[in-house]
């Protein structure tokens, strides 16, 4: 298949690359990082401002044309970038749950406040297990008796929970299954911890005893939750995969480039026939990469399935990621080790995304299943 980009996406990719070039420097992501927003707001209006949240949510629901390739382009080069927002969890994972619900003014307009970034949304989805379980959810939604619901129930690994306005849950319904849930943050009940992880970018721990919840705060129809989200799972994973695509061209495009500037015995590391093999094993993972997760962005952009596709990109840059940066450690020595040098954000991004939304052994099971072995 020919992945060559046409030319207006290639003046797109230019424009979020000059974008996060001039915004998003190491050091303001160091910044970013140490805030207790884990974020810049004047960044996310910015990014609002130049319609790249429209742009996620136009993609998934039209599934058509160019638009899904636009959002794979966009989330490539934020993950070159390390562009720390609530932008994957509130347009890409939240909005495109929301696009599933159909004909509801309520719905509409919650999907205009997160295309204009006034509000910021997050996904909580997984359990105190460190699992997705929205078709068998561990938080609780029992009828109060006056057709309303008490939620209770733990979610782990929330993005951004302090920082946004609502959080949709996946709660098991008494009597009804999996359903989606509206939460204002902040409600009585509604608790919120900041969670330390491997990668730095805001994690926070959500508790909810006895929040209650009227028949408007339900997303969509009773029992349909897990449907909702089952539906999203694969392009949200292949936008996840973009991302992690973008980190592994920086972390290989700024090892080549060392090796041909750091000279040792009198010459450029880049003459020694090692480095030139690891190089090379770089090179070969990435394009990999590159090809699973371009082929699979087709598909979907054709409207056609990319089930088996969607888990080939995810298990191969799962492990493909993780190798680049530790090939990257090995050849910078011990300057790749400090803090100010930005391997080890590429490292610790590359642990933490390769466990979310399924690990390569997870991914590679899903293609066994689809080929029939």
């Amino acid at each position: 298949m020919d992945f060559e980009f046409s030319s207006e996406q290639d003046m797109l990719q230019k424009s979020f690359a000059d974008f996060l070039a001039k915004e998003c420097s190491h050091d303001l992501v160091k910044d970013w990082h140490k805030d207790e927003k884990g974020y810049s707001p004047a960044v996310w209006k910015k990014m609002a401002g130049l319609g790249w949240m429209e742009l996620i949510c136009d993609a998934i629901e039209n599934n058509e044309g160019t638009g899904f390739l636009d959002a794979v382009i966009l989330f490539e080069e934020m993950g070159k970038a390390l562009l720390p927002s609530p932008l994957f969890t509130s347009a890409a994972m939240s909005g495109s749950m929301l696009l599933q619900v159909q004909d509801e003014d309520a719905v509409d307009k919650d999907l205009g406040d997160i295309t204009a970034g006034k509000r910021i949304f997050t996904a909580a989805l997984v359990n105190e297990k460190g699992e997705f379980d929205h078709n068998r959810s561990g938080v609780s939604a029992v009828s109060d008796g006056d057709g309303g619901y008490r939620l209770n129930g733990t979610r782990l690994f929330v993005p951004y929970a302090d920082s946004a306005h609502y959080l949709l849950v996946c709660a098991d319904v008494e009597n009804g299954g999996p359903t989606i849930f509206k939460i204002k943050t902040g409600s009585a009940g509604f608790s919120i911890d900041p969670m330390e992880t491997l990668y730095p970018e805001r994690k926070c721990v959500v508790k909810l005893e006895n929040v209650i919840m009227d028949a408007s705060g339900i997303v969509g129809k009773v029992g349909r939750g897990g449907r909702y989200v089952d539906a999203v799972m694969g392009p949200i994973t292949l936008l996840k995969c973009s991302e992690m695509l973008g980190g592994m061209d920086f972390i290989a495009n700024t090892t080549v480039q060392y090796v041909k500037e750091r000279h040792q015995f009198g010459k450029p590391l880049g003459v020694l026939q090692a480095i030139q093999h690891y190089c090379a094993d770089m090179a070969t993972l990435c394009e990999g990469a590159r090809m699973t997760v371009y082929l699979a962005g087709s598909l979907i952009n054709d409207g056609l399935d990319a089930e088996k596709e969607i888990s080939m990109a995810k298990a191969w840059i799962s492990d493909g990621y993780k190798k680049c940066t530790w090939i990257s450690h090995q050849i910078h020595g011990g300057i790749g080790y400090t803090e100010e040098y930005p391997v080890h954000l590429y490292y610790r991004h590359a642990k933490e995304n390769e466990l979310m939304l399924g690990d390569a052994r997870y991914h590679r099971g899903k293609v066994i299943e689809h080929m029939g072995l």
